[in-house]
């Protein structure tokens, strides 16, 4: 399994949106929340996302396609 610490920004018509979630269960993936802010119309998200190295890869594009912007923190974190 392979393991990639990113930043999630939601931009303000997700914040509400179970977007996490849909990424938990499509691909598959253990996801760890190591740091939030949510506000009203903005949000970010700091996760560890845990999975097989090319479904990472996939579901990191699936977030982009939706309009999350993913910012890759560490490769392998631990």
């Amino acid at each position: 399994m392979a393991k990639k610490r990113a930043r999630l920004m939601y931009p303000p018509e997700l914040v509400d949106e179970p977007i996490l979630w849909s990424l938990i269960r499509e691909f598959n993936f253990i996801v760890n929340i190591r740091k939030a802010e949510v506000k009203p119309g903005s949000a970010w998200l700091e996760v560890d996302i845990e999975g097989a190295a090319e479904e990472i890869g996939r579901g990191i594009e699936w977030l982009e396609a939706r309009g999350i912007k993913v910012e890759i923190l560490e490769e392998g974190a631990k």
